[in-house]
């Protein structure tokens, strides 16, 4: 299976950040392919990556979140386009409610649109740092004024790299309870990449 990341930087994707020209032969883990990893450790393989801003915007809906509905709809046609059958992504929520409610709308949208194309994605509540915390078992982590520095302060994590080995070391029964954003991503890359468990 070939999947299609996107995110927002280097922590998201790892070496996929780069443009192609400029990425290695195998570019290095970002948080995103190694939670996919983790849900399924072989059996698929990232085809391309693009950078959140960097998505060419799908032509439909207006409104203040239309932007993040047509990043998850040009997300899913570049898949689509390129035969690549799934789509992963993390998007920050960044404290706002609206932006998380319009990714999950478009994804369900997506599936309409593009049923050859399976999405797992959604808002990292508020932001992908939390969900390492989360992983670290850090209750309330979703809460976080300022995940990124408690992630720096008490465990020394400031790169892409190290927070995908994170990801890679960690044993993912650890997860707090009350990461729900970072369990329904988790179940969603299981439901996509496992199908038959």
């Amino acid at each position: 299976m070939k999947l299609l990341l996107a995110g927002e930087g280097a922590d998201d994707l790892g070496g996929w950040a780069h443009e192609p020209a400029y990425r290695e032969k195998a570019p290095e883990l970002g948080v995103v392919e190694a939670l996919l990893k983790r849900v399924r450790p072989d059996g698929w393989e990232v085809a391309d990556a693009v950078r959140w801003k960097d998505i060419k915007k799908y032509r439909v809906g207006k409104g203040m979140h239309g932007a993040e509905r047509r990043n998850v709809l040009g997300l899913a046609l570049r898949a689509d386009e390129a035969g690549i059958p799934i789509v992963a992504f993390v998007r920050d929520r960044d404290r706002d409610e609206e932006r998380a409610s319009a990714i999950a709308e478009a994804m369900e949208e997506s599936g309409a649109i593009f049923p050859n194309v399976e999405v797992i994605g959604g808002a990292a509540i508020e932001e992908i740092d939390a969900w390492l915390l989360a992983i670290r078992g850090r209750k309330r982590s979703e809460s976080l004024g300022d995940p990124k520095a408690e992630l720096r302060g008490k465990h020394g994590i400031t790169d892409a790299p190290k927070k995908a080995e994170l990801v890679m070391d960690a044993d993912l029964s650890d997860i707090a309870d009350d990461a729900e954003s970072l369990r329904a991503w988790l179940d969603r890359a299981r439901d996509v990449l496992t199908p038959a468990r």
